[in-house]
């Protein structure tokens, strides 16, 4: 550390909860969840005029159980805080924030960047229920590598305004900002022993559907502020967005044992 120069700071917090519901299926405990989560930060003050600032934040949440729910109304009010599933499965859910800041004050301006990337892992361990029941009907998959349901977000900003503090009327700021995402879905449903029950000619194959989503933007702006009076402002501003997305669509009949076949291609 150095005095009035350099702090760090850490935070931390760890929770657990045994489930609420109970699973008649297994006759185990349902819903049971924990986690923990982290935050830090450094914050540099260089001098009078710069300060640095960086914060890192991240959550792990792990839910063995994740929906507490029976197949009708019926079943929910006569049999309370329990289900029936025969597909079990844990949650895992991980986010990561970070930022970084930095500040110049100039006796001309205010000149100000913002850094951020956040990130969110969410897939379940095991294929999970999508029937609520004890039979063998369908299930959601998803857990299909760390190439897959991973959402990431990078954006940038410069902002440049007029000096804290200005003694001059006009103020007026300006600036640009920019962005970069990633968004690979994979998800595959699948229809099991007892698919029959819901009207599926065939049993035991998976229906996979993959849906990739990128895309980035930018924009620059502008913005300035005069006091006609001390009780109206003339307030003139701009900016200019470009922003490009690209998406594709892939579906994919999976039989048990067999190869995957694509049965729509985009």
């Amino acid at each position: 550390m150095i005095k009035n120069k350099l702090v760090f700071g850490i935070a931390g917090l760890f929770n657990k909860q045994d489930g609420f519901y109970r699973n008649e299926f297994n006759n185990a405990s349902y819903d049971d969840q924990k986690g923990g989560q982290g935050n830090y930060y450094l914050n540099y003050q260089a001098n009078s005029r710069l300060s640095v600032l960086f914060n890192l934040k991240h959550q792990l949440q792990l839910n063995k159980g994740a929906f507490p729910l029976r197949a009708s109304m019926f079943e929910s009010f006569n049999k309370p805080f329990s289900v029936d599933q025969n597909s079990t499965t844990q949650m895992r859910d991980r986010t990561l924030n970070s930022s970084l800041s930095v500040k110049y004050d100039h006796s001309d301006f205010a000149f100000v960047s913002q850094s951020s990337y956040q990130e969110n892992y969410r897939f379940y361990v095991d294929p999970i229920d999508g029937d609520f029941s004890a039979n063998d009907i369908i299930s959601v998959v998803n857990n299909y590598g760390n190439d897959f349901n991973k959402v990431k977000v990078a954006t940038q900003e410069f902002r440049v305004s007029s000096p804290t503090g200005s003694l001059s009327p006009l103020a007026w700021q300006t600036g640009a900002y920019g962005f970069i995402q990633n968004n690979p879905v994979k998800q595959g449903t699948y229809f099991g022993d007892d698919a029959g029950m819901y009207g599926s000619p065939i049993t035991n194959f998976t229906s996979i559907n993959t849906n990739l989503g990128s895309g980035y933007g930018f924009a620059l702006f502008g913005q300035a502020t005069y006091p006609l009076t001390s009780n109206l402002n003339l307030i003139a501003g701009i900016r200019y967005d470009y922003e490009h997305q690209k998406q594709s669509v892939k579906g994919e009949f999976l039989p048990n044992g067999g190869n995957a076949i694509v049965t729509q291609a985009d």
